[in-house]
């Protein structure tokens, strides 16, 4: 999402607030962040965007998500899996767990953005390295 939208629905009943960047307001309390949250996200296809309507989502860690500067790792999208990017506190977290732990997920606490959305916050950030793809955070 980009500064000035609003919240939307996301395709599968579940709606944008869950890890919106603009209300932050669980859905589902307890579950943001969680494997089961995560694999109903990978679940869905598409989410609604205030400004580039029906697209598919993309995961951005909390970090990269509050702060415009940090540089960032990224998995790009394959067919049934979103692209992901995440920053070097997270990337540490995530080699400290050896994998997408439940640990290393709440310290990323993904967000939840609209693919277009996401390449354009990217644009501006330097790319520290491309992962090879693989399965989705769990």
């Amino acid at each position: 999402m980009v500064d000035g939208g609003t919240p939307g629905a996301i395709a599968g009943g579940w709606a944008c607030c869950i890890i919106c960047r603009f209300c932050r307001v669980p859905i589902k309390p307890g579950q943001q962040g969680s494997k089961s949250f995560l694999k109903e996200l990978h679940a869905m296809a598409n989410i609604e965007c205030k400004v580039h309507g029906s697209a598919a989502y993309a995961l951005i860690c909390q970090n990269l998500h509050n702060d415009a500067g940090l540089p960032y790792l990224l998995i790009e999208a394959e067919p049934g899996e979103p692209a992901q990017a995440w920053c070097e506190t997270c990337d540490e977290a995530l080699v400290r767990s050896r994998g997408w732990s439940d640990a290393a997920n709440a310290i990323a606490d993904w967000k939840l953005w609209c693919d277009p959305c996401f390449a354009s916050n990217l644009e501006a950030r330097e790319l520290i390295t491309l992962v090879a793809g693989g399965p989705a955070p769990e």
